[in-house]
């Protein structure tokens, strides 16, 4: 993942290394008993999303949420195991654990600009609204089979960190930080993931569509940004965006 664009400049990150009190050790107990949870399903083969990680590695991870959490003490922490994966992901191509931080930090700034509290409600609905129009079918599919929406929220929130694989995760979040639309593109990047999955999920029954939009299948993510931007122009030019 490229970190020289202006975006994740992390000059400005200061890691904070606090006393652990009693919300941080709850904090430590869970994260620890969820990456150890995560390994075994990695190791069962239960999970592509399942982290196997190296136990220094995992340490850093705990330290950076702990680090998080205390950076956030002016708004409660509430600790989501996608942000496991995103750290895993980053720790993949940086190995300090500050500047793990620093970008854990940016990075979710930028996400609460696009879809964090007051945004993310309004993100799902326009992600809704514009499958319905460019996808019909799926749409009524899903109406059919009663999946709810609530698929979307980590999918937008966590940039589909619980969904692909690390490879897969980092080429399309190089992509997001490497070209002027940014985030901006997200939203059209769902829509394209569904289209090019829409034949096996038309098949699906409620169950199995949302064990698929849990864990993808595997994407090419050079065909999908593509197609991505292919469906943003139809949208600005029916004026649907």
């Amino acid at each position: 993942m490229h970190t020289s664009r202006a975006s994740l400049s992390t000059d400005r990150v200061v890691y904070p290394r606090p006393a652990l009190d009693k919300s941080d050790a709850a904090l430590e107990r869970k994260a620890t008993l969820c990456l150890e949870r995560l390994a075994r399903q990695k190791r069962n083969g239960q999970n592509r999303a399942g982290l196997a990680l190296k136990e220094d590695v995992q340490r850093k991870l705990i330290n950076v949420l702990l680090a998080f959490s205390s950076h956030r003490r002016d708004t409660a922490y509430e600790f989501k195991v996608a942000h496991l994966h995103m750290l895993a992901h980053i720790a993949v191509c940086v190995s300090d654990e500050a500047a793990i931080f620093a970008l854990f930090v940016k990075l979710q700034q930028l996400v609460a600009v696009h879809f964090g509290p007051t945004r993310i409600d309004k993100q799902v609905a326009r992600l809704m609204g514009l499958l319905r129009q460019l996808m019909p079918e799926l749409h009524a599919h899903f109406d059919e089979e009663e999946v709810p929406p609530n698929w979307a929220v980590p999918w937008l929130r966590h940039l589909l960190a619980s969904q692909l694989p690390t490879k897969l995760v980092l080429r399309l979040w190089d992509v997001y930080f490497s070209c002027d639309d940014g985030l901006d593109l997200h939203v059209f990047v769902c829509l394209a993931i569904l289209r090019e999955i829409s034949d096996s999920l038309l098949e699906q029954d409620g169950e199995a569509i949302e064990q698929t939009l849990a864990r993808l299948p595997r994407i090419d993510i050079g065909q999908i940004v593509a197609q991505a931007y292919n469906l943003r122009r139809d949208a600005l030019n029916n004026g649907q965006v």
